[in-house]
């Protein structure tokens, strides 16, 4: 089981276009403070099926079909079996009627007295509330079980799954690489203005409050506001305004950048090597 750190900024996933983003297996981190250039270039598979290969070619769905994406409603399946709940960071079906895994049970959110106690406390004490908890922490680690047994201890397990590669498909590789924000100058006005119009139209109020006091905190200003919308741009308001923008940038946004790396597709075409027609060829040949 793959988990995500409590980390600032964003998870980056290139994939393609009506297939499931697995930001949990793929990706990139972005975070604040730091410019992200992406590099993406295509490649597309065509592959043959039984008897010379194993595919899929399957339609039938809302998103399109991939390996990943079968291997992981696999992974859900037998989850949903085994320990009665449903993985969230899995693809699930909607109409299911099992409990979310990582969720509370409904049990321990109708009792306060439950609520009031801490859960290390709660392991030492025998009453109902112990009997919650010790129930929905056997259900994570079940969950854990299933994907440290389908992965870990036993790769070959995934084989019962029977998911195989789509008979066609694009794929899109990507190169990853990241540098700090640039000082504020005027090559970079652009995305500085848009960080100050962000902040201003866009952010909610006590959001932007939130902001407003770090910033007058870090600066050592007691309105940065009065810097910032000064009408008077001296000297000391614009270097205030300036530091005031970067910091913002530097705390809480990052730049992306996107690009095509290589504009040419690679294609990979599998054909049989040996078809049953060249052997009869053959066949009537050594025999003629």
């Amino acid at each position: 089981m793959v988990s995500f750190s409590i980390l600032n900024g964003a998870r980056v996933v290139v994939h393609a276009p009506g297939t499931t983003a697995h930001p949990e297996a793929e990706g990139f981190d972005a975070s604040p403070g730091l410019t992200v250039r992406i590099g993406v270039k295509a490649r597309e598979n065509v592959r043959i099926s039984h008897p010379w290969g194993n595919c899929t070619d399957e339609t039938a769905r809302i998103k399109k079909y991939t390996l990943l994406s079968c291997q992981n409603e696999c992974i859900q399946k037998r989850i949903m079996e085994k320990c009665e709940c449903v993985d969230n960071s899995l693809p699930h079906s909607n109409t299911s009627k099992l409990p979310f895994c990582y969720q509370l049970p409904s049990e321990w959110l109708n009792r306060p007295h439950c609520s009031n106690v801490t859960i290390a406390k709660m392991m030492t004490i025998e009453d109902d509330c112990h009997e919650i908890i010790n129930s929905w922490y056997s259900r994570l680690q079940c969950v854990t079980d299933v994907y440290h047994n389908m992965t870990i201890k036993d790769p070959d397990a995934i084989d019962s799954c029977q998911c195989y590669p789509p008979c066609a498909d694009i794929l899109y590789d990507a190169s990853y690489s990241i540098s700090m924000f640039p000082p504020k100058s005027a090559d970079n006005t652009l995305f500085f203005s848009k960080v100050d119009d962000f902040i201003n139209t866009k952010l909610p109020y006590d959001k932007k409050r939130i902001i407003k006091e770090k910033v007058e905190e870090h600066l050592k200003v007691d309105d940065v506001s009065a810097y910032a919308n000064s009408s008077v741009q001296d000297s000391k308001n614009r270097t205030i305004s300036e530091q005031y923008l970067k910091y913002v940038a530097d705390k809480y946004f990052t730049r992306i950048t996107i690009y095509i790396a290589d504009s040419n597709v690679i294609r990979t075409v599998e054909s049989p090597d040996y078809e049953a027609i060249r052997l009869i060829s053959d066949i009537g040949g050594q025999l003629g």
